[in-house]
């Protein structure tokens, strides 16, 4: 990515960055991940992928704002849900295919644990919830 990628949530600037040969960028201001196409995949295998990740709770709030632009190539993002883990939303390029995560949703993606069964329950029921409004 070039110097001046900005971020699709909140347009700061994003910062190229490689960890374990896995190339992302980071958020300045929001501290959301971008990966490219196959690139989150490839950084999860990593042992220690986790630690790219510094936010705390993943940025759900973030999540009830409106459409965003895909930094890369401008094409629309869609708003996803991992298939095993439901309680992880994020958003993909339809265009590039690339990930953009909210800062502390690529920790929990990289890392699954017996928690998650819980947390999928939950965001399962939360979204069936949702949809009957």
């Amino acid at each position: 990515m070039s110097e001046e990628t900005r971020c699709p949530k909140c347009a700061c600037l994003m910062e190229a960055k490689t960890h374990g040969g896995v190339a992302y960028d980071l958020c300045s201001g929001c501290r959301g991940l971008w990966f490219g196409e196959f690139q989150a995949e490839d950084m999860k295998k990593l042992k220690d992928a986790k630690k790219i990740d510094l936010g705390g709770l993943p940025g759900v709030a973030l999540d009830k704002h409106r459409d965003y632009t895909c930094p890369k190539c401008q094409g629309v993002m869609v708003k996803m849900a991992v298939a095993d883990q439901p309680h992880i939303r994020y958003e993909a390029c339809a265009r590039c295919y690339g990930t953009f995560f909210d800062a502390g949703e690529f920790k929990d993606f990289a890392v699954k644990d017996v928690l998650d069964g819980l947390k999928s329950l939950f965001a399962v029921t939360k979204n069936r919830l949702r949809d009957k409004k």
